[in-house]
């Protein structure tokens, strides 16, 4: 089986997997128990006969909602068109992978965020998005781009920009392209009609390129994306809401002791297997004060500045990752379990990612403290043998400084590779 059947069937099954949506757990489970059963010669029934049958029906479904569904509005042909050439070709529908360079893109961004800045001055600085400030007795407008937009607008406008690129390729080519999704590198996954290898369809799209037929050609005109201050102002509210509650939260529970009490009246406020043993050493590791801190660090870093509640969760999954020590990890433990809480299931979700970065944390060398955030996340309580050697390297590097390099700052999350939340 050459590379390029391996990729087209990776790419087709991929895109049927994440179009199972709640179901594609229950199927990937399914998957690997019969390729378990293969391997052992325990098979019965031909499940991937079926699988193949399957995936056939549901590629021809998609074909026929295509149009409506992925293609833009704008796009060369509709459903019925689309019908009348598979019937006069039977070509089949291929996916590819084009890369697009992003440059562009970030450029329309700094328009909008400058037009933005030019039409509603007061409203930004009454927000504490944009300041001026004096350098050298010139002013300067400060302001973060990244706290302006939120993570759901810039994908929204990235998969508007997918698509407005792929409609003038599809003209200049005479060929259907339809957007699917972007993969791990924010490359273009779409699908068309074609006999053409990976290879030769990013030659034939070079070609076009060269007739500045490319996503460089794209204005912000061509674009229409709809943004202006009213989505600011919501991105304003949800932050603050979100990142005072989660504060209001840590100081709540600072102000309450956490550590269950012998005395059969009392109450504790938290389950037991999220509390470390009872001792006076545990006691005097629940201090708050560094992750009260955190807030205040952020700030001071954004020069006082309001910053959004994706930017904030971005720096908490570093902080939980490389710089959280193990007393403000039981910390995380005890919030998530701390009932009753005004945090939100958005609260949680951050808490268990941020409890899961702990767990690839080299400060986090306590068993116990290991074996509670693991029951909390759903995971299993045996340690792995990679686990256990890094572990054992953590503790070893505790001892022994060594010399590392330091490592560009990563754009986004960094992959963890712990486990999966059991549902």
């Amino acid at each position: 089986m050459n590379k390029e059947i391996i990729e087209n069937f990776l790419n087709s099954f991929l895109y049927f997997y994440q179009k199972l949506g709640d179901d594609s757990k229950i199927f990937f489970e399914r998957l690997l128990k019969e390729a378990e059963n293969i391997k052992n010669g325990n098979t019965q029934g031909d499940f991937m006969g079926i699988f193949e049958e399957e995936l056939r029906k549901f590629v021809e479904q998609q074909e026929s909602k295509i149009g409506n569904n992925l293609a833009p509005k704008n796009e060369i042909s509709k459903d019925s068109s689309a019908k009348e050439l598979k019937n006069a070709n039977p070509t089949p529908l291929k996916n590819y992978i084009l890369p697009i360079d992003w440059k562009n893109f970030e450029f329309n961004m700094d328009l909008v965020a400058k037009k933005l800045l030019e039409n509603n001055p007061n409203d930004l600085k009454n927000m504490n998005f944009y300041k001026n400030e004096e350098v050298l007795n010139i002013p300067i407008g400060i302001y973060a781009k990244s706290n302006l937009f939120s993570e759901a607008k810039i994908k929204e406008f990235q998969i508007q920009y997918a698509k407005s690129y792929l409609e003038k390729l599809s003209k200049e080519l005479n060929m259907e392209l339809y957007f699917l999704s972007f993969n791990g590198n924010n490359d273009i996954i779409l699908q068309t009609q074609s006999n053409l290898s990976q290879s030769d369809f990013l030659e034939l799209a070079k070609n076009a390129n060269s007739k500045n037929i490319n996503e460089n050609a794209l204005e912000l005109k061509d674009l229409n994306w709809n943004f202006d201050i009213l989505d600011v102002r919501k991105n304003y509210r949800e932050s603050k809401e979100f990142i005072n509650t989660f504060q209001d939260e840590l100081k709540e529970i600072n102000s309450k002791t956490l550590i269950q009490e012998n005395n059969q009246d009392s109450i504790p406020m938290l389950d037991s297997k999220s509390l470390l043993p009872l001792n006076q050493e545990n006691q005097q590791k629940l201090e708050y004060a560094g992750l009260l801190d955190f807030f205040d660090k952020k700030r001071i870093e954004n020069q006082n500045m309001t910053i959004s509640k994706d930017e904030f969760k971005k720096d908490f999954f570093l902080y939980c990752k490389n710089n959280m020590k193990e007393n403000e990890m039981q910390i995380l433990v005890n919030l998530y379990n701390k009932e009753p809480t005004k945090l939100t299931k958005e609260h949680k979700d951050m808490l268990e990612k941020g409890m899961r970065y702990n767990l690839i944390n080299s400060n986090l060398l306590s068993k116990e403290l290991e074996e509670s955030i693991r029951k909390n996340l759903g995971m299993q309580i045996e340690k792995t043998k990679e686990v256990q050697e890094t572990k054992e390297i953590s503790q070893t590097h505790a001892k022994k400084p060594v010399v590392v390099k330091s490592r560009p700052k990563a754009k986004t999350d960094p992959e963890i590779k712990v486990g999966k939340k059991r549902q």
